[in-house]
């Protein structure tokens, strides 16, 4: 992957970084209005930490994720969204965010919780295999999904938990 990293453009200031300096690049025009990039909001960039995979050459944003601090609970951190401009998808691009999350959450909220969003049918496909593998690698980063998709994943934790130690030892989340 030649020419490409992960940029960060962490909430507020750095969010006119991000708009000055790529999204208003010619490479980029079509980003909002043919919706290469799904659900990066102009309205929103400014209040989310974006996490880009650039190609460095050119500056075209090829992928994007995005984390918020809850406004509800301090302990929390919301992902958003991730998605890839279709020309680009199948290179893992998608994979090296995720795990790029996982470590923005690591050095920039210890101990708090990601709490991911709940999934497209794509999303169901696609990126929650690539959640759970990843999360693997980052015990220290614990995860909550929303909706129904969360609430299934955490009782069938609480199940196995039932079965094993003949006790559920973790605490019932609303995840709704």
């Amino acid at each position: 992957m030649e020419n490409l990293s992960i940029h960060i453009f962490p909430q507020s200031d750095r969010g006119q970084i991000f708009y000055r300096e790529y999204l208003l690049r010619k490479v980029n025009k079509d980003i909002f209005k043919d919706k290469k990039i799904r659900y990066l909001l102009p309205e929103s960039y400014h209040q989310q930490t974006n996490i880009c995979v650039i190609n460095d050459k050119t500056k075209k944003i090829l992928a994007v994720t995005a984390i918020q601090e809850s406004p509800r609970d301090p302990n929390i951190v919301w992902t958003t969204f991730i998605s890839t401009d279709p020309e680009y998808r199948g290179l893992g691009l998608a994979k090296w965010l995720v795990r790029a999350r996982f470590e923005y959450m690591r050095k920039q909220y210890p101990g708090k919780i990601l709490q991911i969003s709940s999934y497209t049918c794509m999303g169901f496909l696609f990126i929650k295999p690539l959640i759970d593998e990843i999360s693997k690698e980052f015990p220290d980063v614990p995860i909550m999904e929303n909706g129904f998709r969360g609430m299934e994943r955490q009782l069938n934790a609480m199940r196995l938990e039932l079965e094993t130690t003949g006790k559920v030892l973790s605490p019932a989340v609303d995840l709704c």
